[in-house]
């Protein structure tokens, strides 16, 4: 689980521990390449989704008001209390929800002039993202990806 998650959102390093020589080691610029494909390939398997089904899971129109965006998130996106999720903020972080209506309001408006956020189930079962895009500028949309057991990520 913990490899899927840097594969959807941390860089390669350039320095690698070696068990076998208890050193470090520098990879070379190939292998960097060569990791960074495999994980672009991995990171794009799970968001093809879009291309196939380009109607969002839930909309709501622009101009509704802060608490009615925030019950619908909480609503569709079916969001527990005290439960832990991965927030993608440019890497995947494990947050946990103690106050919803607090917590979806501050995932919101994380960004300065951004509404919009990505989660995903902490077992991976469900990727779930918020926010405007370019398929209905009039309305803010919800997708909600799931995944078979079969998926590898």
């Amino acid at each position: 689980m913990d490899q899927a998650l840097r594969a959807l959102g941390k860089g390669m390093c350039r320095y690698r521990y070696d068990r076998k020589t208890k050193t470090d080691r520098t990879e070379n610029s190939h292998t960097i390449r060569q990791k960074q494909a495999k994980a672009a390939i991995r990171y794009r398997s799970i968001f093809s989704t879009f291309a196939d089904d380009p109607e969002p899971y839930s909309k709501l129109h622009y101009k509704s008001s802060e608490e009615q965006i925030y019950s619908w998130i909480i609503d569709t996106m079916e969001l527990k209390e005290q439960r832990e999720y991965y927030y993608y903020c440019g890497l995947w972080s494990k947050i946990k929800l103690l106050d919803l209506k607090c917590a979806v309001a501050a995932l919101w408006r994380s960004e300065k002039n951004v509404s919009g956020f990505l989660l995903a189930e902490t077992d991976l079962s469900r990727v779930m993202e918020c926010g405007l895009n370019s398929r209905d500028e009039y309305h803010f949309l919800i997708d909600i990806w799931t995944f078979g057991h079969g998926v590898c990520l």
